[in-house]
């Protein structure tokens, strides 16, 4: 029998933040993130925030090293709005190489951001 590899959640009982916003990387292939944070969004009575590309760029799956993806991605973000943020649920659909999130963090500062990535690929060396 092989060792499973599937991921738990465990939730523990601690104080969530106060979120200012729920905040979604927008996907080029899904309306699943932007459904999925809309709907936290207004159970946590907080803004639903989709950030806007400043500009295309190539789907993140065409490239294999880290470094293509991170400059291929950077600075492609920005909000919709000027507004100010201190805490925001940072939503994206899948964790990768981690540069689209490094991206719209970056862009978010000097906001306090807190990721939620709805899955996680899975790579040779990860095993």
């Amino acid at each position: 029998m092989s060792p499973s590899h599937t991921s738990v959640l465990v939730v523990a009982p601690t104080p969530a933040p106060n979120f200012d916003a729920v905040v979604s990387i927008p996907s080029a292939t899904s309306t699943v993130v932007a459904d999925f944070a809309r709907s936290l969004a207004a159970q946590l009575c907080v803004p639903w925030i989709e950030l806007r590309k400043t500009r295309m760029t190539d789907p993140q799956k065409r490239f294999r090293s880290k470094q293509r993806k991170e400059r291929n991605i950077r600075g492609a973000f920005a909000l919709p709005q000027q507004v100010r943020l201190d805490r925001v649920l940072l939503i994206d659909d899948v964790l990768d190489s981690g540069a689209s999130l490094r991206a719209a963090s970056e862009m978010l500062r000097p906001a306090r951001v807190y990721p939620l990535l709805l899955a996680r690929t899975k790579h040779r060396d990860d095993i």
